[in-house]
């Protein structure tokens, strides 16, 4: 029985994945299969590279967004990402998808054509880079001769990668619409960042349908997506959601331990 991972982009919110994969784990659910969007991009990396969710979690507590962050003011976008570069550089085996563990999909947004590239061999740094571009906010990606960006742009949630690979396919998505969420007077960063949100979500929905199991954690939504200022309240709530979510599902058709 091979299982499939897909991991929805989501900034910050991203970390809400680090704690689904914790829950997977206790209850002995591995994954043979992954593809990320974003944020679940590199979490999916990382998952693939052999880190355990704790591991993860001493990363992502370790890390400091301003120093991350260049600015680039160019045409391309606000930020450019050679320290994120650096961080992938650091903690990837090797700059080719055949390092990891695991099979690993990515996708990103063809800025020529605006639709959806899956990136699976080859080059491993720069398609995740392409896949975590937002664009304005991030310069975007030159690969191969194309320009990317963010892959939440056309697809949010990648399974179509896992079709084929996968007998039973989880997801997890980070970006679900909270319609009852009151956000007051926001500056228009937020605004922004909320638009952006709805595009992800719209841009998730037909990928849903095909999910044997999907988790989308509720409450996210009170996180901003551009800080790290709660990341271990995110992963809790991941982790938590996603634990309620498997005790409540009959899960008899995969090999749990």
């Amino acid at each position: 029985m091979r299982l499939g991972l897909a991991l929805s982009g989501g900034a910050a919110r991203g970390i809400a994945h680090i704690g689904a994969l914790k829950a997977f784990e206790e209850r002995g659910i591995n994954f043979d299969v992954v593809s990320g969007c974003s944020a679940g991009a590199m979490v999916g990396a990382m998952y693939c590279a052999g880190y355990s969710p704790e591991e993860m979690m001493n990363i992502v507590r370790s890390l400091r967004v301003p120093k991350m962050i260049h600015f680039a003011w160019s045409r391309k976008g606000v930020f450019n990402l050679q320290k994120i570069m650096k961080l992938v550089e650091k903690y990837l085996p090797a700059n080719r998808f055949s390092a990891l563990n695991k099979k690993f999909f990515i996708n990103a947004t063809n800025l020529t054509t605006g639709k959806e590239q899956i990136f699976g061999t080859g080059e491993l740094f720069r398609p995740l880079l392409a896949s975590c571009a937002i664009p304005v906010l991030f310069e975007a990606v030159d690969f191969n001769g194309q320009m990317y960006i963010d892959g939440g742009f056309s697809n949010n949630l990648p399974v179509d990668p896992l079709v084929g690979h996968s007998d039973i396919i989880f997801g997890v998505n980070v970006t679900s619409i909270e319609k009852d969420h009151d956000i007051g007077k926001k500056d228009m960063r937020y605004i922004f960042l909320r638009s952006v949100m709805f595009l992800a979500d719209g841009a998730a929905r037909p990928s849903k349908g095909k999910c044997d199991y999907l988790v989308e954690p509720k409450g996210l939504v009170k996180f901003h997506p551009l800080e790290l200022h709660h990341v271990d309240d995110i992963f809790e709530m991941g982790y938590k959601y996603t634990s309620n979510y498997l005790d409540n599902q009959d899960l008899s058709d995969i090999m749990v331990g």
